[in-house]
């Protein structure tokens, strides 16, 4: 798990983990494999994002990061009678472990529709988005802890 291991090194826990978990008859490697990855997609950008987010936090700056949560990653490739297959990439069915819902974070988005363009009486221009759908985004924290830092 990308997000386990990386908290658990950042935060130089590794030996009281990895004692921990040998004492409960477990293996800390095992564990992280547990984690699914992050759906941040094939290209590379958001691995280069969370690079950044890591940078800050390991460099003690006061940062946000904002980005897109898909409840699908890009795709799940697997390989069948020879061939490539697609399938929907489910790397959130079990929830997120280190997200933190923000039902108090909420904006609506608009999908579809079209923006009009009306004349006000003192010759301003309102502009008004028209039809289409709408649905709530609902903000979530993801804290990362920077290596060797009390964040």
């Amino acid at each position: 798990g990308r997000s386990l291991q990386n908290s658990i090194l950042n935060m130089q826990l590794q030996d009281a983990y990895s004692q921990a978990m040998y004492a409960l008859g477990q293996n800390l490697e095992n564990t992280y494999e547990q984690e699914r990855d992050a759906g941040l997609g094939n290209g590379g950008l958001g691995r280069l994002a969370a690079c950044f987010l890591d940078s800050m936090a390991t460099l003690d700056y006061p940062a946000w990061g904002y980005g897109l949560r898909y409840n699908y990653g890009m795709f799940h490739q697997k390989i069948k009678n020879g061939e490539q297959i697609e399938l929907p990439d489910y790397w959130l069915y079990q929830g997120g472990p280190w997200e933190i819902e923000r039902l108090d974070v909420v904006q609506p988005v608009r999908f579809y529709g079209k923006v009009s363009e009306s004349k006000n009486d003192d010759g301003s221009v309102s502009v008004n988005w028209e039809g289409g759908e709408e649905v709530l985004a609902v903000a979530y924290d993801y804290p990362i802890p920077g290596y060797s830092t009390f964040n």
